[in-house]
């Protein structure tokens, strides 16, 4: 995960992992948030595939209806939601 962009759910936000560390199979990360522009230090497991975050995003955007109706659209939502664990 080193140098890496991913997804932060604590701070809801896209960040820049800078390190990773591992101490009996508990992994953290220090990440850079650019909206902040701070360095933090967050469990691994808070961190999610870009990707994920940004078909979340984009399907937020689309109206309900039009979701519904496209079968292959709904499919990228709903994974990516269920990765995030919305």
């Amino acid at each position: 995960m080193i140098e890496c962009w991913q997804y932060s759910t604590i701070h809801d936000f896209v960040c820049k992992v800078i390190e990773t560390q591992t101490l009996w199979d508990d992994s953290t990360c220090r990440v850079w948030l650019p909206g902040s522009d701070s360095v933090v230090r967050i469990p691994a497991a808070n961190l999610k595939p870009l990707e994920d975050a940004t078909n979340i995003a984009v399907a937020r955007k689309i109206p309900e209806k039009i979701l519904q109706e496209d079968p292959k659209l709904l499919m990228w939502y709903d994974q990516a939601v269920t990765r995030m664990g919305e």
